[in-house]
């Protein structure tokens, strides 16, 4: 039997851990997983700036996540 297994794509940027779901828009997550219902300015920004690149720069920021078969 084959298959994927496949989680949000977390992106490390100016020392903000971004986190990316297939559905839903991106949210900032703490260091133990949880995500930050306030965000500070610092990550406010980080989140900003971290859309206005394209995707393939965004790409270089990966710290996991996505799909991976089994």
């Amino acid at each position: 039997m084959t298959g994927f297994i496949c989680s949000p794509r977390q992106y490390l940027y100016h020392g903000v851990t971004i986190e990316v779901p297939g559905i839903g828009g991106p949210c900032v997550v703490k260091p133990n997983g949880d995500i930050y219902v306030r965000l500070t300015k610092k990550q406010t920004a980080a989140l900003l700036d971290f859309y206005k690149m394209p995707s393939e720069e965004r790409e270089k920021y990966s710290v996991g996540g996505g799909c991976v078969p089994l």
